[in-house]
């Protein structure tokens, strides 16, 4: 019995590692695209939230709505 709650221990820890570790490579990811499309030019797209037009960088376009797009720091 022991065995098994340390085992179930070892488990969350683990569960609780990876989940740390995926947060900070998105983190990682984000920053990183921040800095490679920040030259990128969207003609014609205007951030729905600052109203940003064009939207210069990356730039977020709703799955769920109709016409509506932001910019990376309104996504954020």
């Amino acid at each position: 019995m022991l065995k098994s709650l340390v085992k179930e221990g070892m488990v969350e820890q683990i569960e609780s590692l990876k989940m740390l570790m995926e947060k900070e490579n998105t983190e990682r990811r984000a920053k990183r695209d921040k800095v490679l499309f920040k030259d990128v030019v969207h003609p014609k797209i205007t951030c729905d939230k600052c109203g940003m037009n064009p939207i210069v960088g990356i730039w977020y376009k709703s799955a769920t709505k109709d016409n509506f797009d932001l910019c990376i720091d309104c996504e954020a």
